[in-house]
């Protein structure tokens, strides 16, 4: 695993889930839980090891279809469902558990629901217009220009947004 790049999407994923649901997010962060102790375990595999079969399928039907933009949707989406559980965890174990085993009892309908649904559509934008998951000018995964958080792109930074016209999405009905 790319430490930089995860450190990037761990980032991203609490900025997103601290302005969603600030309340699970200071539980968990006072239990010392870290993304980076279950999103890996989830999207590495983009949700093969962690879903049913037939959420999986579907989670990567969504991947195909909305791209990277739908794994944080997706992990934020499943966290949020979580959220119930989660606050009843009194320590890191038990809130490590729930994570583990939790997505896997999953129904289609409800991961369906938690991965388009639960998520508000603005709490995916960005935080500021620089941060993005993408390759920095060295292709070092970062939030800002060569890792650094909170600082504006340099001239030696990729505007890809201005480069390509968006594309557009492909209705699928699931």
């Amino acid at each position: 695993l790319d430490q930089a790049c995860w450190g990037a999407v761990c980032a991203v994923f609490e900025a997103h889930l601290g302005r969603g649901a600030p309340a699970l997010h200071a539980h968990l962060g006072a239990l010392g839980l870290q993304p980076f102790f279950f999103l890996p375990e989830w999207l590495v595999a983009l949700w093969c090891r962690s879903l049913r079969d037939e959420c999986c399928t579907l989670a990567w039907n969504y991947f195909m279809v909305e791209g990277e933009r739908f794994l944080i949707a997706s992990a934020l989406g499943v966290t949020l469902a979580l959220g119930p559980l989660l606050m009843q965890c009194p320590d890191l174990p038990s809130c490590r558990d729930v994570l583990s085993n939790g997505p896997r009892g999953m129904s289609v309908s409800s991961f369906r629901d938690a991965a388009t649904h639960l998520v508000e559509p603005a709490l995916l934008q960005p935080l500021a217009p620089w941060m993005t998951l993408g390759p920095d000018s060295y292709g070092n995964a970062s939030l800002g220009p060569n890792g650094s958080r909170g600082a504006p792109p340099t001239s030696t930074r990729r505007k890809s947004a201005e480069a390509e016209p968006p594309r557009p999405r492909a209705q699928v009905e699931l």
